[in-house]
């Protein structure tokens, strides 16, 4: 009895030391992708300005050199906001989000960020509205953040939305405690299978339009959600639309 005690012992021991090992491991990685998307983040808002700059002071370029530079300038655009996710998550997982809640009204916050975001979806030929119930009193939240949710949010409904189609951000009261922001659309849905596994970090649902992404913005936009202390989720299906949401609790406060 005594062996197998002492025996035991000595495996809880080494359990310890192997969880010990892998937080250090784990804390390294946070560490290393945090310091490497700092480094990056500069050389490519620099490789990114000076393509636009170049497209639109040179005269007589050919159609040719353009394209280049266009390209240029979308890929550099697309690494520089695949390498900001990045860094934002690791100061997610590493307790350091920037959060400030203050007093704040959600309208016009809305209202904003659909007047914002209009010509990027009448460029993809699709309605944007903003529908916010009358009557929500201030309420404490961090505005930036929410804006980063919601922008999330409404970027992969027009992402995920055939032409001729329907965004719609709507912000109502439920009940006494809580305020739901929602953004449907009437996209190619997602299906049963990948629901579950939709807000897990690089988690990308193959669909119809081939439309591609991070697959950090939804992991980003669940961890600020909780963060308030509310909770995100998504109702869909394939081939008839998203539902995506978040709750909010209503703690109001003087104007």
């Amino acid at each position: 009895a005594a062996g197998g005690s002492d025996e035991l012992a000595e495996l809880g021991r080494g359990v310890n030391e192997m969880s010990r090992r892998l937080g250090e491991l784990d804390e390294m990685k946070r560490l290393f992708i945090a310091s490497v998307s700092h480094e990056l983040r500069s050389p490519l808002e620099a490789i990114d300005s000076h393509a636009r700059g170049m497209s639109a002071q040179l005269q007589g370029l050919d159609d040719a050199t353009r394209a280049r530079l266009e390209s240029i300038h979308k890929n550099a655009s697309r690494l520089g906001h695949f390498v900001s996710s990045l860094l934002e998550m690791s100061k997610i997982e590493r307790g350091q989000l920037d959060y400030a809640p203050k007093p704040s009204e959600i309208e016009p916050l809305v209202r904003d960020l659909v007047l914002f975001l209009a010509p990027r979806a009448a460029e993809a030929s699709l309605t944007l509205a903003a529908e916010v119930e009358p009557g929500i009193p201030v309420f404490a939240f961090d505005s930036d953040l929410i804006t980063q949710v919601l922008t999330n949010l409404v970027s992969n409904a027009i992402k995920f939305t055939p032409a001729g189609g329907r965004v719609t951000v709507s912000v109502k009261r439920e009940g006494p405690g809580k305020v739901v922001c929602s953004v449907e659309d009437t996209g190619v849905g997602i299906p049963a299978a990948a629901l579950d596994k939709i807000f897990a970090p690089f988690m990308r649902v193959p669909n119809s339009m081939r439309a591609t992404g991070t697959g950090l913005g939804l992991a980003i936009s669940k961890k600020i959600v909780e963060t308030h202390g509310g909770r995100i989720a998504v109702e869909s299906s394939a081939g008839h639309g998203s539902r995506f949401y978040f709750e909010l609790p209503l703690k109001p406060v003087a104007a």
